[in-house]
């Protein structure tokens, strides 16, 4: 039995993602937080891509990636927080001034990461990768 070469990419983002995810613990400036909860979700969408048997891009756009998720015929559980919406604090909001999140949409935004969490970890099982 050979070795799935995708396996380490995925571990390696499921791991990185994880750390992200830890960071949503923490008591952290909006920018802070924001950024880490859209790379856990980043990174989680790119596995579903690389369990798929495709390559994602290297971008930071959910909406992109979400669709690109979608098109290789994989769903993306209903989750409290609209994911497309932390595209933002990849890029723009390390930057610049954000809005503050608050304390309802920081507990929506760790109840997302972990659905969508759980969900990629289900399909990894699923799809024996």
């Amino acid at each position: 039995m050979t070795a799935n070469p995708r396996m380490e990419p995925i571990r390696e983002l499921l791991d990185a993602s994880s750390d992200d995810e830890q960071t949503l613990a923490w008591p952290v400036p909006t920018r802070v937080f924001g950024f880490h909860g859209q790379q856990a979700v980043e990174k989680l969408l790119k596995v579903l891509i690389l369990a798929s048997g495709s390559n994602h891009e290297y971008i930071h756009d959910i909406e992109v990636l979400s669709k690109a998720v979608v098109t290789r015929g994989e769903i993306i559980p209903a989750v409290p927080f609209p994911i497309a919406d932390l595209t933002d604090f990849a890029v723009i909001a390390r930057y610049t001034a954000s809005r503050d999140l608050t304390p309802t949409e920081r507990d929506q935004i760790r109840e997302s990461v972990r659905i969508l969490r759980e969900h990629v970890q289900a399909r990894l099982a699923i799809l024996d990768v």
